[in-house]
């Protein structure tokens, strides 16, 4: 008995898993989607920026997320 109750729980688990793999991968093609249709990516060059901000947008790079949530 112990051991079915033990292979119940992993399938159990294993399943629910895979659905919220996949439920994660459909949000993830839908924002992926709005991203695109709403130009919310931003690529240029800052420019005229004091030197403070030019050193931490390109020698700390995608830590700038981790500092602005900190500060």
């Amino acid at each position: 008995m112990n051991r079915f109750k033990s292979l119940l729980l992993y399938t159990t688990l294993t399943v629910i898993t895979v659905v919220m793999l996949f439920g994660v991968a459909g949000v993830e093609k839908r924002m992926n989607r709005l991203v695109q249709e709403h130009h919310l990516r931003f690529t240029g060059q800052i420019k005229n920026a004091p030197p403070l901000v030019a050193f931490t947008t390109i020698a700390l790079g995608s830590f700038r997320g981790l500092i602005a949530d900190l500060l």
